[in-house]
């Protein structure tokens, strides 16, 4: 067996570091789970390393697909400013600790990249979490943003804690400690490289600083558009958009097949003040969205004899059913691949079934 890089083994690895702390805090719970402040903190804890989980298995998904020449990427243009601010936001949501700072210098006015939304988040998330971990203890992360000629360089630059004598050694190497999920810098690199990008490196030995660059194409302003406030075809359209104001109690019909999914589910929304129904598979779904009426059905992809795609489909056809919102519980990363095949199978939304209840009971409240 080789003893080189290996793709799975790095993933074992980074999902043990994820899910590692939620049985510590399994163990703390046991002994002292009657003690309310030891249950919230255990909880906090237990969120912080599965929100970690669910970005290491993304993270690991995207570097095969974009090794493997089969990442398929949304571009729109995205302001700058608000990606910036949502990669520290998906860093703190998982390390709290303060320091080193994240300085943010402002922009004079709006600027907007052409990029994928969601991967360009994870990119600058990539970037300044390496910056955090390689930063002096002292020293703070600076992030500015400077203009070219059709582009926008983001530049992060910060003290280093020592010199390192092959700074493009690092993005083969390099993926954020802890458990953070990050993707390898060499998929970042990949992944700027296919939106017309670059990601480089350098390093002032002298000053002991790194400055790490990120040029983006330059987009317009998509409220300039008078198409922009259209619905968009990502499976995140509002409620109003299927004719249904949220009001509760509503009541949900979950299809899955797996017995404990659907009893944490259905225990978990109905805590949430919704009447669920449950289904193990696509037929019985079928006749009890006809009987029953939900108003919506969060529905599994991969069901035994009739398969989630082939559900949507049969209950969008039929007068009796076709109003009922279809929700795709997905097992997959949700790129933009898997939201278009939602889509066109007559799914109204999608979201990721490790999020939880929480993700739809959210996606039904959104304005």
């Amino acid at each position: 067996m080789s003893d080189g890089p290996s793709l799975i083994r790095d993933f074992a690895h980074e999902l043990r570091n994820a899910i590692s702390p939620i049985r510590s805090a399994a163990d703390v719970l046991r002994v002292r789970g009657s003690d309310p402040a030891v249950l919230d903190k255990s909880l906090v804890h237990i969120r912080r390393s599965l929100d970690a989980a669910l970005q290491t298995i993304d993270a690991f998904v995207t570097a095969d697909r974009a090794m493997s020449g089969t990442l398929s990427l949304d571009r729109g243009s995205h302001s700058l400013a608000g990606l910036i601010d949502e990669a520290i936001a998906k860093i703190k949501a998982i390390d709290a600790r303060e320091t080193p700072r994240f300085l943010v210098a402002p922009l004079d006015a709006p600027l907007y990249v052409n990029v994928d939304r969601d991967q360009t988040i994870a990119v600058i998330s990539t970037v300044l979490e390496h910056a955090r971990a390689t930063c002096a203890e002292d020293g703070d992360i600076d992030v500015t943003v400077e203009l070219e000629a059709g582009h926008a360089e983001l530049r992060v630059r910060f003290p280093t804690i020592k010199p390192t004598p092959d700074i493009d050694a690092q993005f083969d190497t390099f993926r954020a400690p802890a458990g953070l999920g990050m993707m390898a810098l060499r998929t970042a690199r990949q992944i700027v490289e296919l939106q017309q990008g670059v990601l480089a490196s350098t390093e002032d030995t002298g000053a002991g600083t790194r400055e790490i660059a990120l040029s983006f194409t330059r987009g317009t302003d998509p409220h300039d558009d008078a198409g922009a406030s259209a619905p968009q075809a990502n499976g995140n359209a509002s409620p109003a958009a299927h004719g249904k104001t949220p009001h509760l109690p509503m009541t949900i019909l979950l299809v899955d097949d797996n017995h404990a999914l659907r009893t944490t589910y259905s225990e978990a929304l109905t805590e949430l003040g919704y009447d669920v129904i449950a289904a193990t598979d696509g037929e019985e779904a079928i006749k009890l969205a006809e009987s029953r009426k939900p108003d919506v059905a969060l529905i599994d992809i991969h069901l035994p004899t009739v398969n989630g795609y082939q559900v949507a489909r049969a209950l969008k056809s039929k007068g009796t059913t076709k109003a009922i919102r279809l929700v795709m519980l997905s097992g997959m990363t949700l790129d933009e691949t898997t939201r278009r095949l939602s889509l066109n199978a007559g799914f109204d939304d999608c979201i990721d079934k490790m999020a939880g209840p929480s993700a739809l009971d959210a996606l039904l409240h959104a304005s």
